[in-house]
């Protein structure tokens, strides 16, 4: 790949201001792999957790830009570039087209979480379960809203628009539980009573009369 088409980007919540200190440093690299100088981003000053990478080599980030991916479309339209051509990178914004129709990914998602809504198969793996069931939801929620023309990618609003009527500690529970899940964290905040079968099957239960409104389980 050209140096001209080497680019390094921020992404995510530090890239559009809702940071928090408990937020990711989401930093994406397109056809290098050279570490990324974050501490002269002011946004980032305050932030503690860890910085992550999304890299593409040539060849996937352009098979994924004419697909029209909604991934790439987050980056062109959230990212704050970091490195590389500031005129290569706007052209690339300017020549995107998203694709419309996200039904394969939805059925995809949807599938994935109908298999995780059984809490019988994870005893002992609750924080799994839960992690994997913040990322299938939130997925689901993506491309839903993206097949509605709303494009949203921070996690926590993307919940609550596509779930309205879950309640707020559930998705607070949701997300924390990610959290601690990937960054392989001291579970001490949740509660053990919360994770047990009677009322993660509850948990469950509200998750789907509320998707049921969106989608036909």
């Amino acid at each position: 790949m050209s140096e001209g088409n080497q680019f390094t980007l921020l992404i995510g919540s530090c890239a559009r201001g809702t940071s928090t200190f408990e937020s990711d440093i989401d930093v994406v690299r397109i056809g290098h792999r050279r570490a990324a100088d974050v501490s002269v981003i002011p946004e980032v000053a305050d932030v503690l957790g860890p910085l992550s990478y999304v890299d593409y080599d040539q060849a996937t980030f352009f098979r994924l830009y004419h697909k029209g991916s909604l991934f790439i479309k987050h980056i062109l339209s959230e990212g704050r570039l970091l490195g590389g051509s500031k005129s290569a990178w706007s052209l690339l914004q300017r020549s995107f087209h998203v694709q419309e129709d996200f039904t394969q990914e939805i059925e995809s998602q949807l599938e994935l979480y109908r298999w995780l809504r059984d809490p019988s198969q994870f005893e002992g793996a609750e924080y799994a379960l839960l992690s994997y069931t913040f990322r299938a939801l939130k997925n689901l929620g993506v491309f839903s809203m993206a097949q509605q023309g709303r494009y949203i990618f921070e996690k926590r609003e993307v919940l609550e628009a596509f779930l309205p009527q879950l309640p707020e500690e559930d998705i607070d529970l949701l997300i924390r539980v990610n959290r601690i899940f990937e960054r392989h964290l001291e579970p001490s905040e949740i509660s053990p009573e919360l994770l047990t079968f009677a009322p993660l099957l509850d948990f469950f239960d509200r998750i789907d009369r509320t998707l049921n409104e969106r989608i036909m389980m």
